[in-house]
């Protein structure tokens, strides 16, 4: 969701991002193999925060 803000009086969007998450495999992870998948969740999310920003000429 985009929502307009007023940001120290100049305008501004601020993005809401939900992210969620649902397989049966999840629950049962753990150790190295939790901490592999959750590192993979988040370069996922952080690619796709990368690709928003950069084709809406965010900073």
């Amino acid at each position: 969701q985009l929502w307009p803000v007023t940001v120290e009086g100049k305008p501004s969007t601020l993005v809401w991002r939900g992210d969620m998450i649902s397989a049966a495999s999840l629950g049962s992870l753990h150790g190295v193999e939790r901490l592999g998948s959750e590192s993979v969740m988040m370069k996922n999310i952080a690619k796709a925060v990368t690709l928003f920003r950069r084709d809406s000429g965010g900073r």
